[in-house]
């Protein structure tokens, strides 16, 4: 079985949201942040091992098909107050299997997005295609798709 992380990052402050999105291969690692998108970037890295997460120095259990979070808050100087940024980082352990194909086709004819992204069934089947099939002129078709629908997210 092929397995990836779903890393998703949302900022809040003054009103204003931002959130970010990226996929990871999962094993055994540390994944540098600081070189991807805002708020992203804010958790600087996460360690992977042994079926566990660490990021902030907070360790927390990888459950499959299951959201965990981190959380970070900053003081941020408006130039009329000081505001609290609030950031989570939530972290999805997933299994691509060709099984799913069908189920994800279903949900793009449906019109159905995963979670506020347009394009992330296409890519997650193209990462099926690639990843568990190795058939790699399928994974570009879908990969193409996700892109035609302004899915602009990838692996770190």
């Amino acid at each position: 079985m092929k397995y990836i992380l779903r890393i998703k990052a949302v900022s809040q402050c003054m009103g204003i949201r931002r959130a970010t999105l990226a996929y990871s291969e999962y094993n055994d690692k540390i994944i540098n942040l600081a070189d991807t998108d805002q708020p992203l970037k804010k958790f600087k890295n996460i360690e992977i091992n042994n079926n566990k997460i660490t990021c902030n120095g907070s360790t927390l259990d990888l459950v499959l098909n299951e959201e965990i979070y981190f959380y970070l808050n900053r003081s941020v100087n408006t130039g009329n107050s000081i505001e609290t940024e609030q950031n989570v980082l939530g972290i999805m352990l997933m299994e691509l299997h060709d099984d799913a194909i069908s189920y994800y086709e279903k949900e793009i004819n449906d019109g159905y997005m995963f979670d506020q992204w347009n394009g992330e069934f296409e890519f997650i089947i193209g990462l099926i295609y690639s990843l568990v099939l190795n058939n790699k002129n399928e994974s570009d078709s879908w990969f193409n798709k996700a892109i035609d629908k302004n899915f602009k997210y990838g692996l770190i």
